[in-house]
């Protein structure tokens, strides 16, 4: 099978278990939310903020490595299992031993013990991660995704089932860690049976060249993380626990978004960059249809999120959440617009240039730091307004860190890629929001949503006709053209 094949099924069976699971998680929100307070929402928002932080360090980047080389032995492989579990067992300890502290720190006793059973997450992620690493990286994603779908139905079941029974805020807990456990170890068991490369065997040599790799990675995700979750910490320590619950809902449903289309990106492009690395210039004519395709993808379905922010919160989590309306909106064009950039993520890693985005995350802090301090005196709408402006103001940062040093070219002729398609997607979004906003009627959404999707597409096919997308958009409808002659 060739490879065009295969990144084709890769594709259809990674958007298939991103949508399955997307739905899935959002469909468990809106069930706890009839039964658990904004408060609890918040307390477990303060425990993932940690546990997220931590797991940072399992990896040790060495992931990135696994998908960049090429070559890797089984005496390898095994040395990078082994201080899997190693690094994993060990930061389990360390977090279980920190509860107390973050626990006075945030004054909520609660703390302790949820942070003691979710700290083993840490420990069982250990487990699988290498092998999910292993299949993503020859390419299997039909396991992969089997895997992830089996999974995130079976914590649905869970959680669904714990808190009916009474288990209150320990139902997303206990869940949590079953979803981490079960897929972990499944995709244990297919690494062992299908791949045969883990033995008994470890030495620092054989680990020394992927952590080279990944050390900027792991330097990186660290200025990253807290780059990204700066949010979260400031409201979880001055605006209060129903806060942060209730902006925490607001962010997980732009990250059920965001989370189900970002991985597609890194399954796929990142094992099909790598094999055109030594081509910078056929490299980047890609990288560029990339990004415009994924910018013309996506600004529609998080803009229509931004629209209709109303009547998706009063469906998903009831009326008392509605006020986050407008935190929902500004979120959506936020996640929308970065989103244009992330492929350069799996760019660093197709070239192992893993320390473009460590120097670009230094910037990154940097910048959120300001611009959510100044945020932060206008309130919780202020803080999500100060990331919507600094990620336009980053923009040509972005290009000189981070995409100029790997793949060259002109600012302009990258910029355009995105920006264009943003400006035509603002325009004609602001009708829509100004006389639908407040819509609260699942039908009428779906009806108003299908007339601006073919509003988006008329306008595409006539300022972004010249792209790869809409090229390719028009070759598949000529063929189907063509075949309903030929039937006929």
């Amino acid at each position: 099978m060739g490879l065009f094949n295969v990144v084709i099924k890769g594709v259809a069976w990674s958007s298939l278990s991103t949508i399955i699971r997307s739905v899935v998680s959002l469909l468990q929100v809106s069930i706890l939310t009839d039964y658990l307070e904004k408060s609890d929402f918040g307390i477990v928002a303060i425990a993932t903020l940690f546990i997220g932080f931590i797991q940072i360090f399992m990896d040790l980047g060495l992931s990135i490595g696994i998908i960049h080389k090429q070559d890797i032995t089984s005496e390898q492989y095994s040395s990078l299992f082994w201080l899997n579990i190693l690094s994993g067992g060990m930061l389990t300890l360390v977090l279980i031993g920190l509860s107390p502290l973050i626990a006075k720190i945030y004054n909520e006793p609660m703390l302790i013990q949820i942070l003691s059973w979710l700290s083993l997450s840490i420990f069982f992620s250990s487990l699988g991660n290498q092998h999910r690493t292993v299949q993503q990286k020859n390419l299997r994603f039909k396991y992969i995704s089997v895997i992830e779908i089996i999974t995130s139905l079976a914590t649905l079941g869970l959680a669904i089932g714990l808190v009916v029974n009474g288990f209150g805020i320990y139902s997303l807990v206990y869940s949590t860690i079953f979803n981490i456990l079960f897929s972990n170890l499944l995709f244990l068991c297919l690494g062992l049976y299908a791949d045969r490369n883990i033995f008994f065997h470890f030495r620092i040599k054989d680990v020394r060249p992927f952590m080279k790799i990944g050390g900027f990675s792991v330097g990186s995700q660290v200025l990253d993380y807290f780059s990204r979750e700066i949010d979260i910490i400031l409201i979880s320590t001055t605006l209060g626990k129903d806060t942060l619950g209730m902006y925490s809902l607001c962010k997980k449903l732009v990250l059920a978004i965001y989370s189900a289309i970002n991985p597609i990106m890194w399954k796929v492009l990142s094992p099909l960059l790598a094999k055109l690395q030594d081509n910078i210039i056929h490299l980047r004519k890609i990288y560029y249809d990339i990004v415009e395709t994924v910018s013309l993808v996506n600004f529609p379905i998080y803009f229509l999120v931004a629209i209709f922010s109303f009547g998706i919160i009063n469906f998903l989590y009831g009326e008392s959440y509605t006020e986050g309306s407008l935190i929902l909106s500004f979120l959506a064009i936020y996640y929308g617009y970065i989103s244009s950039a992330s492929p350069v993520g799996c760019l660093q890693t197709a070239l192992g240039r893993t320390d473009s985005g460590f120097y670009w995350t230094i910037f990154r802090i940097v910048l959120s730091v300001l611009f959510i301090y100044v945020g932060a005196n206008f309130g919780l709408t202020g803080i999500v307004l100060s990331l919507l402006i600094m990620s336009f103001v980053s923009a040509p940062l972005i290009w000189l860190i981070t995409v100029r040093p790997l793949i060259h070219g002109h600012f302009k002729t990258y910029f355009m890629k995105s920006f264009k398609p943003f400006v035509f997607i603002c325009i004609l979004s602001l009708p829509f929001y100004y006389f639908c906003n407040t819509y609260t009627s699942v039908l009428g959404i779906c009806l108003v949503s299908v007339v601006f999707v073919v509003c988006y597409l008329l306008m595409m096919s006539y300022v972004c006709k010249d792209t790869y997308l809409m090229k390719m958009i028009t070759k598949c409808w000529n063929l189907i053209n063509i075949r309903l002659h030929i039937l006929n």
